[in-house]
């Protein structure tokens, strides 16, 4: 009798997954719009919609500068190679003038609490497969603010999982966007979308690295640091806050670092203040620049900040035999890192951009977790 009814149960549990089947086997022939160009313009809001909408909630309060703030922070999405124009994200646009329209005054914070679930999918990704290799290619988009790769449309557990599979994901949730197709390739060049996003990139890797217990960041240190530099024009506390941070990492971690952590562990102290906007890689005549911090509206008497680093390994710098040959090899990479990055900054100051303005120009050097060369440098 049991085995009778055991019989029938799973007979009609065959029946209608049969049925369900056939009902839902059609759904194999979807198709993939994520890059269709017909729909790049659907995902968010136009400029012609923006300017729209700023024209019905804030009519008699137009901010100075309004558009290039909410363009420089929720513009910049592109789904599809030949996609008509970029578009902002609607949710952080109506977050900005919903509070406008209430208060009459812009937010404080530009990132509205609704990323908060960006950073929970940045969070889960950085977890999946591969979490060092997934931790490698996050530092690469940070460091250079695009990286280049092919758009993967299918997945499986059982695959490989590669930094194309990471990238592509971070593409189809919105944390990357389209910036140019690579020219005779199938591959793209994928950029940071806007400086909301840059912010959450960056604090997700402070974040990651204050996991580490050896590492508590002192907030009042750091502000107390940006103050200086800010007011003092010297980056003194500051490089000691970093030499700080890298003698925490362990010998394991200081292997693998690089001048691109080194620029991260820079921006991510700079996070703290709310005086300056970062450009990451910022591209100022075909020259592109380490780090730069522009004064925000509201603080124009500070100098704009910029910044270049370079980093040797202790391992890189050359052995002879003797302590004095290998102090002489020491010395002699440290003034080509100090010459390369004060002939670097020199030029970007002289670049028409900055035609009048005033600069602070840093060049540091690092050696290991040592600062070996902090200075500011003059225009010619």
């Amino acid at each position: 009798m049991f085995s009778r009814l055991n019989l029938g149960i799973c007979e009609f549990l065959v029946e209608k997954i049969e049925k369900l089947r056939n009902l839902t086997s059609g759904f194999s022939i979807s198709k993939n719009l994520s890059m269709d160009s017909r729909f790049n313009e659907m995902m968010g809001f136009t400029t012609a919609e923006v300017e729209q909408l700023i024209k019905e909630t804030i009519p008699d309060e137009l901010p100075v500068g309004l558009m290039d703030t909410l363009t420089d922070y929720y513009n910049g999405y592109c789904f599809s190679e030949d996609g008509k124009e970029r578009v902002f994200n609607s949710d952080m646009v109506l977050y900005y003038l919903d509070h406008y329209q209430q208060l009459h005054k812009a937010p404080k914070t530009l990132l509205d609490h609704n990323a908060v679930s960006d950073y929970g999918k940045l969070a889960k990704l950085m977890r999946f497969k591969t979490p060092e290799q997934n931790l490698e290619t996050l530092k690469e988009i940070v460091f250079n603010g695009y990286t280049t790769s092919q758009l993967v449309a299918r997945y499986s557990f059982i695959q490989q999982f590669k930094p194309e599979h990471f990238k592509s994901l971070l593409f189809y949730l919105g944390l990357l966007t389209i910036k140019e197709p690579e020219p005779e390739s199938t591959s793209f060049r994928l950029q940071i979308p806007n400086e909301v996003m840059k912010e959450l990139y960056f604090d997700f890797l402070m974040e990651i690295i204050t996991e580490d217990e050896k590492f508590t960041p002192d907030i009042s240190k750091i502000k107390e640091a940006l103050r200086q530099i800010a007011r003092e024009g010297s980056c003194e506390k500051l490089t000691i806050l970093m030499e700080n941070l890298l003698h925490s990492l362990s010998n394991r971690d200081s292997l693998t670092f690089a001048e691109k952590d080194l620029k991260i562990t820079l921006a991510l102290f700079f996070l703290m203040s709310e005086a300056y906007d970062l450009k990451s890689e910022y591209e100022v005549e075909r020259k592109y620049i380490d780090l730069v911090f522009f004064p925000k509206s509201d603080t124009t008497e500070f100098d704009i900040l910029m910044f270049e680093l370079k980093y040797i390994k202790k391992s890189d710098v050359p052995k002879k035999k003797t302590a004095k040959s290998s102090d002489t090899a020491k010395e002699k990479a440290i003034a080509e890192a100090v010459s390369g990055a004060t002939e670097q900054l020199k030029r970007y100051r002289s670049v028409k951009e900055f035609s009048g303005k005033k600069i602070s120009a840093f060049a540091i050097v690092f050696v290991g977790d040592e600062c070996v060369h902090r200075a500011k440098v003059q225009a010619d």
